[in-house]
């Protein structure tokens, strides 16, 4: 079974948050639900300010794998919400980014979703699935 902690990371940003997580748990006799690979679906609430400049990419969310023997293949991809190319995402080790590569001017509300799958060592066979919405509040204000 995977575990994925979802940490926030304090880079060149402050960021503030406040996050829902839903876990699935099926029925053993619940095929149907067992053969959906999404195990969590999660909400993320961010607040930043205006950020005029970017010298290098902010972190705004990590997510960590936990609880695997070898590490797996994780993949982060944004789904939709990223039509400004503000975002991107990357991946080393068993840590996947979401991260600020723009400049970001508020006010204004941004909604993104992620989807991070992990996959068998070798890739080919999609063991997990998790979908992440984040809502992202900015601020006029540069703080």
């Amino acid at each position: 079974m995977s575990v994925y902690k979802f940490v926030l990371t304090y880079s060149d940003v402050e960021v503030e948050s406040d996050a829902i997580l839903c876990q699935k748990f099926c029925n053993p006799w619940d095929v149907e639900c067992l053969h959906n690979e999404t195990t969590s679906v999660s909400y993320q609430f961010f607040s930043l300010p205006t950020i005029r400049k970017i010298v290098q990419p902010a972190s705004l969310l990590n997510i960590t794998a936990e609880g695997f023997i070898l590490i797996p293949q994780m993949f982060l991809h944004i789904i939709s919400g990223n039509e400004d190319r503000l975002f991107d995402t990357q991946v080393i080790g068993d840590i996947a980014m979401f991260r600020l590569v723009r400049p970001i001017i508020g006010p204004r509300e941004i909604h993104v979703m992620l989807r991070l799958e992990n996959r068998s060592y070798i890739g080919n066979k999609l063991l997990s699935a998790h979908n992440g919405h984040l809502i992202i509040y900015v601020s006029r204000e540069e703080f």
